[in-house]
């Protein structure tokens, strides 16, 4: 029995992709160029780009897979929501807008003990 080949999704052609996603998979491949045209090996590169080896091999994958719209940034799927339970945020910021300003730990402390009583809930959801 043979194994059937699924056709993978076909990539965004570049037009569909908006002027900051162009721009910034233009700028990716700028910084990948020397080791697609001129075989600088790719852990020299990510040491002069001052880049995690990982994220230029990816980078790299992503671009002969894909093309140039394989360096877009994808958007994230959890955009414009936020993980904080409601009124946690209102109780930090009230915290943090006292006067005189307190240090970065004290509403931390202060949060944590009033979430003391629920020990078991987690601060983000």
């Amino acid at each position: 029995m043979s194994a059937k080949r699924v056709a993978s999704p076909r990539p965004p052609l570049l037009s569909a992709l908006s002027e900051d996603q162009r721009a910034a998979a233009l700028a990716r491949f700028e910084q990948l160029r020397p080791l697609l045209e001129d075989n600088v090996p790719l852990a020299r590169l990510a040491r002069e780009l001052h880049l995690p080896r990982r994220t230029v091999q990816r980078w790299l994958t992503r671009y002969r897979r894909e093309g140039l719209t394989g360096l877009a940034r994808d958007q994230r799927s959890d955009r414009g929501q936020h993980r904080l339970r409601p009124g946690l945020r209102e109780a930090i910021e009230g915290l943090a807008l006292q006067r005189p300003p307190r240090s970065l730990a004290s509403p931390l402390r202060a949060v944590g003990a009033t979430n003391s009583a629920s020990k078991s809930e987690p601060l983000t959801s």
